[in-house]
């Protein structure tokens, strides 16, 4: 996966903010899409991550990265 990794919650939301802020989200809260970015954590491997997509720019340059996918959790 290409994205950014947070080990902390609170990294990992200030990150998704500045998403949303520069993208300028939410645009209303009427708005049915009112994040750009969301942040997810991965149990297994114990870190909170982002996808990179065009929202993430302001978040730098993405890493490759490998998620321990356990389909019996």
């Amino acid at each position: 996966m290409l994205g950014f990794k947070y080990f902390t919650e609170s990294e990992a939301l200030f990150a998704k903010r500045v998403c949303d802020e520069a993208a300028g989200f939410p645009v209303n809260p009427d708005n049915i899409t009112t994040d750009a970015v969301s942040y997810h954590f991965s149990k297994l491997d114990a870190f909170y991550y982002i996808l990179a997509s065009e929202y993430t720019a302001p978040l730098g340059t993405p890493i490759e990265f490998t998620i321990t996918n356990d389909e019996s959790l």
